[in-house]
C-alpha cells in the first residue's frame, strides 16, 4: 500500500455529500463485512472513510488491511473513533499530539477530542506546513468529505494513529514507492528540507524516516549540509 495513493484518493473524495449516518463508504465496507456488524445507516462514518481509503488501495484485501490499520480480524469495532484510537495504542502506533515538535506525518489518522478528553472524530493528515496540518475528514460539515486546516496549537487534536502502510510490501529497495533514483531522491528531499518542509532537528528526522523510504535521514542531512556549502 502506498501512502501517496491513499492521500490522493482522500483528496479526490473531497466534496462528496453523504448522510449523517450513511455514506457510499459505509455501504462499500459492509459489502466486505469489514466490521463486527453492518454500519450503513447505523453510525457516523469518519473512521469508516479512512478505512475505506486503505482498503481500496490494498486491492480490497480485508485481513491485510485490518492488520495495516491496527484493527482485529474478529469483532472489529474500528468504525468508532475511540475504539480505533485504542487499537493504535495497543499496537504501539499511537502518537500523542504536541504543539511543539508535532509528531504527525502525512498518512497518519488524526483523532480529535472533546473538552473532557474523550475522542469523538478522526480524519487523515494529507499535508502540513510550519503553521499546522491539513486533513481530509469524512462525516463532517453535515455528512460531507471536507478538507480542513488545524494549527498545531489546536486543543481539539488528541493524537495520531500511524498505519503500517508498508507491512506487506516486498523488500525491493523502493519500499513500495514509485521508482526513483536513490541519489535523486536524496537531493529532492534535501531541497525540501532547505525550504523548510520537514522542520528541524528531531522533527525533521522523524518525518524523513517516516516517509516510507527507510532510515535515510543521515543521507538527506549530509546532502543538506553539502548544498548549503555549495558543494552539491
Amino acid at each position: 500500500m502506498n501512502i501517496k495513493d491513499v492521500v490522493n484518493t482522500a483528496l479526490n473524495e473531497v466534496g462528496y455529500q453523504g448522510e449523517r449516518l450513511n455514506s457510499k463508504y459505509s455501504i462499500y465496507m459492509d459489502k466486505y463485512k469489514y466490521y463486527n456488524q453492518p454500519k450503513a445507516g447505523a453510525c457516523t462514518w469518519c473512521c469508516i472513510f479512512v478505512d475505506y481509503l486503505c482498503l481500496v488501495n490494498n486491492d480490497n484485501k480485508v485481513d491485510e488491511t485490518r492488520s495495516i490499520v491496527c484493527e482485529p480480524n474478529k469483532d472489529n469495532c474500528g468504525a468508532g473513533a475511540s475504539w480505533k484510537a485504542n487499537y493504535f495504542k495497543e499496537k504501539k502506533r499511537w502518537y500523542e499530539h504536541k504543539a511543539r515538535g508535532c509528531p504527525a506525518q502525512i498518512g497518519d489518522q488524526i483523532f480529535f477530542k472533546k473538552s473532557n478528553g474523550s475522542i469523538y472524530h478522526c480524519g487523515i493528515v494529507v499535508d502540513w506546513n510550519s503553521s499546522g496540518l491539513y486533513t481530509v475528514e469524512g462525516s463532517t460539515d453535515g455528512g460531507k468529505v471536507s478538507k480542513r486546516f488545524y494549527s498545531y496549537s489546536d486543543s481539539k487534536i488528541a493524537g495520531y494513529g500511524r498505519p503500517d502502510y508498508y507491512k506487506y510490501q516486498e523488500t525491493n529497495g523502493s519500499n513500495g514507492k514509485e521508482t526513483e533514483d536513490h541519489a535523486a531522491l536524496i537531493k529532492r528531499l534535501a531541497k525540501d528540507c532547505i525550504e523548510g518542509k520537514y522542520g528541524n532537528g528531531l522533527t525533521r528526522k522523524q518525518r524523513i524516516n517516516g516517509l516510507g523510504y527507510g532510515a535515510i535521514y543521515t543521507e538527506v542531512q549530509n546532502c543538506v549540509n553539502l548544498m548549503l556549502r555549495g558543494i552539491v
